[in-house]
């Protein structure tokens, strides 16, 4: 009988120690986001901002497709005036969350959305 009962208490032991396991992952897991610059309020505001006006279509960039474009638009880029404001951080972001690997600095998507919103608002 006290051979069962000490494998019970030990069961009960690991059982609680994989609760705690768990709970701990969850609460990492679900912990917010935070970015290296730190500033997470005018990320939200530039996309907020964006919802707002009509979207700009971003497939004239050359090197965005449909595909590409309709990304973009899910992730909150919706203009050109947000991917002309790309810091390192972001494009570093946004080549990670496309799969990219330095496909946006080799096609120059920021200097290329400088020169259309320049052109939109000189029109």
């Amino acid at each position: 009988m006290n051979n069962f009962l000490s494998v019970g208490i030990y069961s009960l032991a690991a059982v609680g120690f994989i609760a705690w396991v768990w709970a701990k992952a969850w609460t990492l897991n679900s912990a917010p986001d935070t970015h290296s610059d730190g500033d997470r309020s005018k990320k939200k505001a530039k996309k907020k901002k964006a919802k707002k006006g009509a979207r700009d279509d971003l497939t004239e960039i050359s090197g965005i497709g449909k595909v590409i474009s309709g990304k973009l638009y899910k992730l909150g880029y919706t203009r050109f005036e947000q991917i002309a404001g790309f810091t390192k951080q972001d494009i570093a972001r946004v080549n990670e969350q496309l799969n990219f690997k330095g496909r946006i600095e080799r096609e120059k998507w920021v200097s290329q959305a400088k020169k259309l919103v320049h052109k939109k608002n000189n029109i």
